[in-house]
């Protein structure tokens, strides 16, 4: 758990299991009332602010379900977590179904009005990558893009900054059921994505957002 100013933000770190683990509220995500939320029974299709990679042979995967490793400590006004998953979930199956082609390193970092996860992913051996893509479904609106980092207008989030991607782009909901939270609906959705290559070396991924 971690507060600031007037929020309470939630670090979830559950599987989800059978049936669930592909929907956005069992992502390990930190969850707070108008700023990051999931959608119930969402599945896989924009999985909310974790890389989805998509390989040459149609395989989809996230990492969601094989949390380990799970660290937590103060450093000065920072809170750091890390965890690790030595294996990705492939996407498609009831079950969480492990993938050990690429493991992942976790580090969160939480400061008064700013939040930021750093993804370092290791491929196995290596890998031919069709793409990789990071979807931020946002209560906040009147959004402004240049190049990788999105600043809004209205709401509780203020800007929202990507590396490790090469296009970002932005739209509204328009009100689509996919982008409707228990507490309200979304109105911007950031999506960014990396297209077309082989990886043969980790890859790091970033995204960091401030808040109101």
């Amino acid at each position: 758990i971690f507060r600031d100013k007037q929020h309470v933000f939630s670090l979830l770190m559950i599987n989800g299991g059978p049936g669930q683990h592909a929907n956005s509220p069992y992502y390990p995500l930190p969850f707070s009332s108008m700023i990051v939320a999931g959608v119930p029974d969402s599945g896989y299709q924009h999985p909310q602010l974790l890389p989805k990679f998509t390989l040459a042979d149609g395989s989809q995967l996230i990492a969601t379900a094989f949390i380990k490793n799970i660290r937590s400590q103060k450093n000065g006004a920072q809170h750091v977590v890390t965890f690790q998953q030595d294996a990705l979930t492939q996407l498609g199956k009831n079950i969480p179904i492990k993938d050990a082609r690429i493991k992942l390193d976790t580090t969160y970092t939480m400061a008064s009005g700013v939040i930021t996860r750093t993804d370092k992913y290791t491929p196995s051996s290596a890998l031919d990558v069709e793409n990789v893509t990071l979807e931020f479904a946002s209560f906040s609106d009147e959004a402004t893009l240049a190049g990788s980092k999105v600043t809004f207008g209205k709401g509780n989030v203020s800007a929202f900054a990507v590396t490790g991607m090469r296009h970002c782009k932005t739209e509204k909901t328009q009100g689509r059921e996919e982008y409707k939270s228990p507490s309200s609906p979304m109105k911007t959705v950031v999506v960014c994505s990396l297209d077309r290559f082989t990886m043969r070396a980790p890859l790091v991924i970033t995204w960091a957002m401030n808040y109101r």
